[in-house]
């Protein structure tokens, strides 16, 4: 990079704009700048780099310092810098942000800084942090390794000189571009440490392998193989190959030999398994003959009992013919009581069902009847919340109002002690300017009155240096015979003249306390007349709060007094506006809470009231039910020896009591011993087959098992096994 022209305004130690042109140092790269402390040398070094980067080269000079004190307020502080790079030129433009007084009207105004790189053809590039970001990327190099390479500022090059290896390798990185060689090398390090780490892998793995190794007996490089695996040495590894594949046969041979083996031995494994298998069989026979056995010896002995139980079953049998006539027309009625049980059922679930129904309908009508009270009671509490909202907004614009008013008098207030102290500050020059001016008239009268006593003794001064044979200085004259005598105590000429030199500076000094006390009776008059006139419009807003005298029939005193007044008239109806404000946000709350709950009970109205309907038209509907239900039931009963199905069931048990059979038992005794002749462990029914079969009816002239079917109905002996048919 070659700076080309440089200019500066209103920047630094140069007030207006200044040009430097830099093309008279022809090609040479690198120039002097001299000159005396302050002549602008560094001011100079800060212009190229804040053109450049937005920054400064020293550590104490900040960008928003650099707008020259001496500039022109309508002036705007700006460098451009025109140079050279890699044979293309460039202009880039910069502004801080700085104050200046504006070019409209009075005061200062705020401008934001700004940037611009320039550079045909290509399309301009604005904004401080793009400009310098664009240049860093151009030059390649940033701000503070700018100021170290490219000038000798004050003494900044040592910098660079005195810097670390890390620092100065990276600033000659970048001046030299030299970041690509730098990937290189670092790629080509990671590489070669990438293979080491998988040679030195591979090289513990050889090591692994090798340690695994065990020589078949007898091989001749037991103590070889030994020695490799105590060095640890991976580049021995290659010689084991042989032995390993040699290890490897004998494993072979070895594993086929024992595959055999263990095949016999599979073989014997199984042949014992089947041994042992037929034994637990045959031992789980054997026991079950025995428990077979211990069975018959047992029944065996019970066999007379049951024999004679027999007998007493053989002797009622007409007694048990009428039971069982009476047990089978039990059993005809019994499906017309089961129709009855049903009936009854039927008749009181429908009475459940319409005592469940009118239950509902009358809880639906109390929910409806409470959601109508609800509602009722609503409306008053709604109308008593008014209108909230209205009068949040009225407050908000009371409180704006009143703060506002507030704040205006709060000022006010704030400004009576300086109006004060203003007015103390005026009287302190209008005394001065009084004493001055008396000092001032006494030197005048004093200067006079010398001026006059010096005038009348003038003739008795001038006739002290009269000579004979000189001239007179008044008429010329020779000879002086009666020479005019001074006054004993004269005033001299010096004395008058400092005498008059004291006049004026007296009568200089009075005239500068007239202007200085002019100055602060006017300064503190304004300031009155501008409290007064804001006091005087405030009170005219406060005429409905205010009855007293205007503003300007008040001392300030007064004043402060009235406008106390008003500040704490304010403060106390902002606190009453603010409770007003409270209230009206929990009426508001209250409001919403209220409105929710309307809309919840009206959107639940119309379901409730459905409800109602619903559950009326089921009452009747179940009461409908219920009736039919009862009158089927009636007609169930008619013509039935019992009332209901417990009735019958009641007769039936105390007839099968009578009969002698145990409710619930399904087989008759058995038959006497004699006479069955079965081989079976359990006793059985002797017309087991033929009669005793819930399903099978007698069957004349059919046996079962062997046995003769005795003549008539079947008629199973009372006992403990026997049961109705």
């Amino acid at each position: 990079m070659k700076p080309v022209r440089l200019t500066l305004c209103a920047f630094g130690p140069y007030a207006g704009t200044c040009t430097l042109d830099l093309t008279g140092f022809g090609s040479s790269g690198l120039f002097l700048i001299s000159g005396d402390t302050g002549a602008g040398k560094t001011a100079l070094f800060d212009a190229i780099t804040f053109a450049l980067y937005g920054e400064t080269t020293g550590a104490y000079r900040e960008p928003d310092m650099l707008r020259s004190d001496y500039a022109i307020p309508t002036d705007t502080t700006f460098v451009e810098l025109e140079f050279t790079h890699r044979g293309r030129t460039y202009t880039v433009n910069r502004t801080p942000e700085q104050t200046r007084a504006k070019r409209r009207g009075e005061g200062v105004t705020t401008v934001p800084g700004s940037a611009a790189l320039t550079q045909e053809p290509d399309a301009p590039v604005t904004g401080t942090k793009a400009v310098t970001a664009a240049v860093t990327a151009l030059l390649g190099i940033d701000a503070r390794q700018f100021a170290q390479i490219s000038m000798i500022a004050q003494n900044d090059f040592a910098r660079l000189l005195n810097a670390s290896s890390a620092d100065r390798a990276e600033i000659l990185r970048r001046v030299f571009d030299t970041a690509s060689y730098q990937r290189l090398g670092s790629a080509a390090r990671t590489k070669a440490g990438e293979a080491l780490r998988q040679a030195e892998l591979a090289n513990h793995t050889v090591v692994q392998l090798l340690a695994t190794l065990q020589p078949a007996p007898g091989s001749p490089h037991t103590g070889e193989l030994a020695d490799a695996q105590d060095s640890c040495d991976p580049y021995r590894a290659p010689a084991t190959l042989d032995w390993a594949a040699e290890m490897i046969e004998a494993d072979t041979a070895l594993t086929a030999e024992q595959s055999q083996q263990l095949d016999i031995l599979d073989a014997r494994i199984e042949a014992q398994s089947a041994a042992v298998e037929a034994a637990q069989n045959r031992a789980k026979l054997l026991s079950s003959l025995d428990e077979a056995q211990a069975k018959a010896a047992e029944l065996t002995a019970q066999a007379p009992a049951l024999n004679a139980e027999w007998d007493k079953t053989e002797a009622r049998r007409p007694e048990l013919a009428e039971l069982d006539a009476k047990l089978q027309r039990f059993a005809e009625w019994e499906p017309r009581y089961q129709e009855l049980s049903t009936a009854a059922a039927s008749a009181k679930a429908a009475r459940a069902q319409a005592e469940q129904a009118a239950a509902a309908l009358e809880k639906d009508q109390k929910t409806l009847s409470s959601t109508d009270t609800a509602l009722a009671q609503l409306e008053p509490q709604i109308t008593a919340c008014g209108e909230p909202n209205a009068e949040l907004e009225s407050c908000r614009k009371t409180i704006e109002l009143a703060q506002s008013q507030q704040q205006d008098c709060q000022a006010l207030l704030d400004d009576i002690p300086r109006l004060h102290t203003a007015q103390a500050n005026w009287q302190r020059p209008a005394d001065e300017y009084r004493q001055r001016q008396q000092q001032a008239d006494a030197a005048q009268h004093s200067s006079a009155e010398m001026q006059r006593t010096l005038n009348a003794a003038r003739a008795g001064i001038l006739a002290q240096d009269l000579v004979d044979g000189t001239p007179c200085p008044v008429c010329g004259a020779l000879h002086h015979p009666a020479p005019a005598a001074p006054a004993p105590s004269h005033v001299t000429e010096a004395a008058c003249n400092k005498a008059a030199q004291a006049a004026a500076s007296a009568a200089a000094e009075a005239s500068k306390a007239s202007t200085a006390a002019g100055e602060a009776k006017a300064a503190a008059q304004t300031q009155r007349d501008t409290l007064y006139a804001r006091a005087a419009a405030f009170l005219a807003h406060r005429r409905q709060h205010y009855t007293g005298p205007q503003a300007d029939a008040l001392t300030p005193d007064e004043l402060q007094t009235a406008l106390q007044a008003q500040h704490d008239s304010l403060r106390r109806g902002l606190a009453e506006v603010h409770d007003r404000m409270a209230n009206a946000e929990s009426r508001k709350k209250d409001l919403e809470k209220l409105t929710r709950q309307k809309a919840q009970l009206q959107a639940q109205r119309p379901d409730q009231a459905n409800a109602v309907e619903q559950a009326r038209t089921a009452q009747a509907n179940a009461e409908k039910a219920a009736a039919e239900a009862q009158t089927r039931l009636a007609e169930g009963q008619k013509n039935l020896p019992w009332p209901d199905a417990a009735a019958m069931a009641a007769a039936r048990a105390e007839t099968q009591k009578h009969r002698g059979c145990a409710p619930g038992r399904t087989k008759p005794p058995p038959p006497p011993a004699s006479r069955t002749g079965c081989r079976r462990q359990k006793p059985r029914c002797f017309f087991q087959r033929t009669c005793c079969s819930p399903k099978r009816r007698p069957n004349p002239g059919r046996t079962g098992r062997g046995y003769r079917q005795p003549p008539g109905p079947c008629r199973p002996a009372a006992g403990p096994y026997c049961t109705a048919s």
